[in-house]
């Protein structure tokens, strides 16, 4: 039996990454729940609109990856979706520490993030299920 995975429904189009971003892993994940799967201008209204600092960041990404889609394929923007969104740890950003008891140290540890945004549009034979 197979298991069938959440990226087999879409064509995947264009990817877009960023490397250390300077927001923990746990904050980006929070909205990055919000927009998977859902339509492009849909998650361009809600990260425009969202407080959140992780939300300007993939608001400028997802920009980016949506340039990236209508440049390489022939494909409006209306039919775009977000396929995946992939978070990841990135690298510490040390430099800073906390005078700790016995005359130790501890060292401020800033969490980063690396993310990718896919877009794709959907399959030929999701469309005509759909309708």
């Amino acid at each position: 039996m197979k298991v069938s995975n959440a990226l087999d429904k879409y064509n995947l189009i264009s990817t877009s990454s960023i490397k250390n971003l300077p927001v923990s892993p746990r904050r980006v994940q929070l909205v990055a729940n919000f927009i998977r799967g859902k339509k492009v201008n849909e998650c361009i209204d809600f990260l425009s609109f969202d407080k959140r600092k992780a939300s300007d960041r993939i608001l400028v990404l997802l920009n980016s990856a949506i340039a990236n889609a209508t440049s390489k394929s022939q494909e409006p923007k209306d039919n775009l979706y977000v396929a995946d969104v992939k978070v990841g740890q990135g690298v510490f950003l040390k430099g800073r520490g906390t005078p700790a008891g016995r005359g130790t140290y501890h060292p401020m540890k800033k969490k980063t993030t690396n993310l990718v945004v896919i877009i794709g549009s959907l399959n030929s034979t999701e469309e005509k299920t759909n309708e």
